[in-house]
């Protein structure tokens, strides 16, 4: 049994140099355990199974489990037993069936398209804007996103709208979901291009750091002042409109460099201001504005604690990731798109197109591609179909890279079921796809932000 594997690097003898250090076995029964990773949460012990189910144990009655002599009338026993930890009374087929609903996402297939609109060559040609979109036709889900992605150039309301209605037409028949997205850095968007978005309900997500210091200190594209007025404007022309703000309400990117940690209430506030409902935080993990991953985790949970604070006040802003962890958490249920759950494999559900009909498995393969390394390219749509993409050597080797629950130190992570790594963002940072966790960033930020997550439902007793 892996448990007892795991475990047994405490009856090794410890050997550096000429001196050796004996260490004390801990006594385990694992015949009566089932599989579960675990590890040290605050002052207690947290144990996780492949089905995101969890619990917490001082540490001397996570000794008194291991060794099996857990009182077996108590409270923690009857969860543990519930929660899948004890192997009396474990129902294989119940865990089979939750361990599938949480790697529901592989079943849902290809579900996010994001279209460069332009970038410093120029803008997308309304021919390659059709061929991407008959590309995308050719994949098989019931249900998907286009994202269109603003790049450098000013958006052209003719295109956005080209795309939109084109995509309708193709749908007629088919009868599919699809939702539409513009990610924009909110320049150059005037009245004609507010108003399309909100007439075709093509949802705005955009770079809003919240806080005006960090925002303009963070090199975003726009700056605060100009970047709320947009909003605000946005907002006020859909109430004109009659969309109310549940209907319609612009989504805010929110970078997180070294700075925030100081700013997490002005941050709230801001976007409190601007009418912003729903949020998702990213770390700068890299150049002058990155943030230790420590610091990140110690962000979120004051952002947490600001959020409660705010919300208590019948304001409704959430961070879709830490809304959609704590629903989990709660319920063991996968909330939205969640994108922290093993396996996320990049270009599997999503994939992004350039203005040249370029096939990419993520945003950061194509401005890799873009700065002089094809290592990413699929393919372009001229040529390829979904079904050719989807069964490229390099998306398969995504997938093994991106399974959390092979690469070695993650499968007896405790957080492993609710983490996601990026093999192409590893690759950008080392040249190499896969994770290594004592060297990942990415991974030591997602798992900090886990942490603080957990620590806030138990202080909160989510």
């Amino acid at each position: 049994m892996i448990l007892q594997r795991v475990l047994h690097r405490f009856e090794d003898t410890v050997v550096k140099s000429d001196h050796s250090v004996m260490l004390t076995p801990i006594p385990v029964n694992a015949d009566k355990l089932t599989w579960f990773r675990f590890g040290k949460l605050g002052t207690k012990i947290v144990m996780t199974t492949d089905t995101g189910a969890w619990h917490t144990m001082e540490p001397d009655r996570f000794s008194t489990l291991l060794a099996g002599d857990i009182d077996e009338d108590g409270d923690d026993y009857a969860k543990l037993v519930r929660k899948g930890f004890i192997r009396n009374g474990f129902d294989a087929e119940v865990q089979a069936n939750q361990i599938r609903r949480t790697r529901q996402l592989l079943d849902t297939g290809l579900n996010h398209h994001r279209i460069q609109l332009s970038n410093d060559s120029g803008p997308l040609p309304m021919d390659q804007a059709k061929a991407i979109v008959d590309h995308i036709f050719t994949s098989t889900p019931e249900s998907f996103t286009i994202t269109l992605v603003q790049g450098p150039a000013e958006p052209d309301p003719s295109l956005v709208a080209f795309i939109h209605d084109f995509a309708e037409q193709k749908n007629q028949y088919e009868k599919r979901t699809i939702q539409y997205e513009f990610d924009s850095t909110l320049q150059g968007i005037d009245e004609a291009m507010r108003q399309l978005l909100i007439d075709k309900s093509i949802q705005m997500r955009a770079r809003f750091d919240g806080a005006a210091a960090l925002h303009d200190t963070q090199d975003a594209p726009v700056d605060y002042a100009s970047a709320l007025t947009t909003i605000q404007a946005i907002h006020t022309a859909a109430s004109a409109a009659g969309r109310t703000k549940r209907d319609y309400s612009v989504f805010a990117e929110v970078h997180v460099g070294r700075h925030a940690p100081d700013d997490v209430d002005a941050i709230v506030t801001g976007l409190v201001g601007a009418g912003i409902s729903d949020f998702k935080i990213t770390p700068v993990l890299a150049g002058d504005h990155a943030i230790a991953p420590a610091d990140y985790g110690r962000f979120v949970r004051a952002l947490m604690t600001a959020l409660d604070a705010v919300n208590r006040e019948e304001v409704v802003l959430r961070e879709v990731t830490v809304d959609a962890m704590l629903a989990r958490l709660r319920t063991g249920d996968m909330a939205d798109r969640i994108v922290m759950s093993s396996a996320p494999s990049t270009g599997f559900n999503a994939r992004t197109y350039g203005t040249d009909g370029h096939i990419f498995p993520s945003e950061t393969a194509l401005q890799l591609h873009e700065n002089g390394d094809p290592m990413f390219l699929l393919g372009n749509v001229a040529t390829a179909s979904s079904e050719d993409i989807s069964n490229h050597a390099t998306i398969r080797s995504l997938m093994v890279a991106s399974m959390v629950d092979c690469m070695p130190g993650y499968q007896h992570l405790w957080s492993a079921p609710y983490i996601g790594i990026d093999p192409v963002a590893a690759y950008s940072l080392t040249g190499d796809i896969f994770t290594k966790m004592p060297t990942s960033l990415h991974h030591q930020a997602t798992h900090a932000m886990v942490e603080a997550i957990f620590l806030h439902a138990l202080e909160t007793k989510e």
